[in-house]
């Protein structure tokens, strides 16, 4: 066998764990788009996991098996990744061992690379760790499972708030792919919970159910203006009612929860949020959430962009937390820095124009009434940063038979975005 450039084979590495951070901070850009996504990082990023193929046992020793044990995320999700595409089935069952014992941050970086593998391959290895006693190596095999669809032999309504907040976490997010009542005493605990990630989870599964808990919770939390109630903020701008709006207004007075009511204000779409949005397009803290809301609500005003904003297709946004798709983490905000700033006095001169053109009793995405079909559209057009968000409300209104997976490669992105369109309408 030809023995290989062995500084070709270091640079497929190095290039591979480059794109790959790459690639997880697009999906958090306010100007990155799905065909961005498909045409720049992507195609190189797996390019170097088949150059590292064809370098064969030498790149899985010296340095995907090494990367694997090293302890730092950023070298093994994309060695993980690249173990799996490999032929050989002990790569696969070296991923897979190496979560016994793995500290938080390597087991979700392996996590991570089982959610984005696609090979069949591992359904059956997966489905016994999802049983194993271990309940971190459970939570892992939890959150890969329902990440492809498949529902895990473990029971979920049998674990318990109690238990590590990581395996609650993932039995709270698998739930979502059908939503049986059956679970509905672990959403109730994980409301009560003092761990806040424990307790968002329960209220997007919660909202989910429809369950009056969940409601309650989200309002009281908006109205007592607590600052880690950004969830509740949007899970009320999106599934809220006409007081709900006056709450959301009224957030917006707190420095606790301005900046994550502009975040859900843009998802709710009525026409009194775009209201809101333009008193703070002057704010020099939080003019581009303003105006990124403003957009999502009212649509693009002609030539009112100031441009004011470093391009996040040069510097995508700090890399986000290696966790199942569309979880609380994905719905809530970060790269602020990377948003344009509209001009506000050009954008209340547009707007005092085109107001009365707007129904206070409609939902409006992107200018546009909200429908299934505007929801679509942005959700293969639309911002990658906003996009986690709308596959959480098409989730929600067609009663979870209905995802995208915004944080999955590109091409499986695109298959689910187009079997929506064949797909019949779900709830709402």
């Amino acid at each position: 066998m030809t023995t290989p450039m062995w500084d070709l084979v270091e640079e497929h590495f190095d290039d591979l764990v480059f794109l790959f951070g790459q690639w997880e901070r697009a999906l958090r850009a306010p100007d990155y788009t799905l065909d961005d996504l498909a045409r720049r990082d992507e195609p190189r990023l797996l390019a170097n996991i088949d150059g590292l193929l064809v370098a064969g046992a030498s790149a899985r020793d010296k340095l995907l098996l090494p990367a694997l044990a090293s302890g730092d995320a950023s070298l093994i999700a994309p060695a993980a990744l690249a173990l799996l595409h490999g032929a050989e089935e002990a790569s696969r069952c070296a991923v897979l061992d190496s979560l016994s014992g793995a500290e938080q941050t390597t087991r979700h970086a392996i996590t991570r690379a089982l959610q984005l593998y696609q090979g069949d391959e591992l359904r059956d290895p997966l489905q016994n760790k999802s049983c194993e006693d271990d309940p971190l190596i459970r939570a892992a095999a939890i959150e890969a499972l329902s990440y492809h669809g498949l529902r895990s032999r473990s029971p979920l309504w049998s674990i318990e708030a109690d238990m590590p907040a990581e395996l609650a976490v993932a039995a709270l997010r698998a739930m979502r792919l059908d939503l049986p009542e059956s679970h509905e005493p672990l959403v109730i605990r994980a409301l009560a919970a003092s761990d806040s990630r424990l307790r968002d989870e329960g209220l997007l599964t919660g909202v989910a159910l429809d369950l009056k808990p969940a409601w309650k919770l989200c309002r009281e939390l908006v109205r007592d203006r607590k600052d880690d109630a950004a969830i509740a903020l949007l899970c009320l701008a999106i599934g809220g009612d006409e007081l709900d709006e006056a709450a959301l207004a009224a957030a917006l007075e707190s420095p606790n929860t301005a900046e994550a009511t502009l975040w859900a204000l843009g998802f709710g779409g009525r026409i009194h949020g775009a209201r809101c949005a333009l008193k703070y397009l002057d704010d020099p803290q939080l003019g581009g959430l303003a105006s990124e809301a403003f957009v999502a609500i009212a649509g693009t005003p002609p030539a009112a962009s100031t441009g004011d904003a470093t391009s996040a297709k040069e510097e995508p946004p700090s890399l986000p937390p290696l966790e199942q798709e569309v979880s609380a983490a994905d719905l809530t905000l970060e790269a602020e820095d990377q948003l344009v700033t509209l001009d506000a006095a050009a954008t209340r001169k547009w707007f005092e124009k085109q107001d009365h053109e707007f129904d206070p009793k409609l939902r409006y995405l992107d200018g546009q009434p909200h429908s299934r079909a505007a929801l679509i559209h942005t959700l293969r057009h639309g911002p990658l940063r906003r996009r986690h968000v709308h596959a959480f409300e098409l989730m929600l209104r067609s009663a979870g038979q209905q995802r995208v997976h915004t944080r999955a490669f590109s091409g499986r992105q695109l298959t689910e975005i187009a079997s929506l369109s064949r797909a019949e309408p779900g709830r709402g």
